[in-house]
């Protein structure tokens, strides 16, 4: 990454470093909460995750350095804003919980990546969702993919969290937020077929189409994961 690309990712990177500190010292395992050497380890991974996931955001049509950084797109920024965080709770998520090693965290945090960037490829091929942001510039697009995303990370994160057991038991856990996710994105599909650019609304109102989707889609995850109760 180049000197200004470090800036502006500073709040975001921050953010994420955070989010996985209160994992790190809260939730993980009995031998990591209160090793900071373990936690600085995790940490560094979480990161290298992080830089993995903005290679494959490229591949799903927003690139970090050709849309937000060079071409300044608002929209851009928001939705991989978004992107990072929903890829920093996948992470996170397997981090809570005891287990055998570092392999456990590592299994459990491509389990839910995958299925984050699977759900995003899914609402990329059904929807305009990508050319709304990166043609558009549709601020309310970036803003109910950024939602979308961090819902699918609040779920596939709670899929994987809690003590393990085996990986068939991880796995099977795991699958009890897949209906939810795919209710997710049938609503996603729904949304964003009907805040597709028009020649007289080339951008979409941020509260009609950014605002209230984005809270209907974070609602319906913070229900779940609630109703799901704490990870054991």
């Amino acid at each position: 990454l180049d000197v200004a690309q470090q800036r502006r990712q500073h709040p975001m990177l921050v953010t994420c470093i955070a989010l996985t500190l209160i994992v790190l010292t809260r939730l993980a395992s009995f031998d990591v909460v209160g090793a900071a050497n373990y936690q600085f380890m995790y940490v560094v991974v979480g990161l290298a995750w992080l830089r993995a996931a903005e290679i494959a955001f490229g591949y799903l049509g927003v690139s970090a350095r050709d849309d937000a950084i060079e071409r300044h797109n608002q929209a851009a920024v928001a939705a991989l804003a978004g992107a990072f965080v929903a890829v920093t709770l996948c992470y996170a998520g397997g981090n809570i919980g005891s287990g055998p090693g570092w392999w456990v965290v590592l299994f459990s945090a491509t389990l839910s990546t995958g299925a984050l960037l699977i759900t995003w490829a899914a609402l990329t091929s059904f929807t305009p969702i990508v050319d709304s942001i990166v043609i558009d510039r549709d601020a309310a697009a970036g803003v109910r993919l950024a939602s979308f995303l961090i819902s699918l990370g609040l779920l596939f994160g709670r899929g994987v969290a809690g003590d393990w057991h085996s990986a068939a038991a991880t796995v099977s856990d795991f699958a009890a937020v897949l209906p939810v996710a795919a209710l997710l994105l049938v609503l996603g599909v729904v949304i964003e077929r009907a805040g597709r650019a028009m020649p007289d609304r080339p951008r979409s109102p941020m509260f009609a189409l950014g605002v209230l989707p984005s809270a209907a889609y974070l609602a319906l995850a913070i229900i779940v994961v609630a109703m799901m109760g704490r990870p054991v």
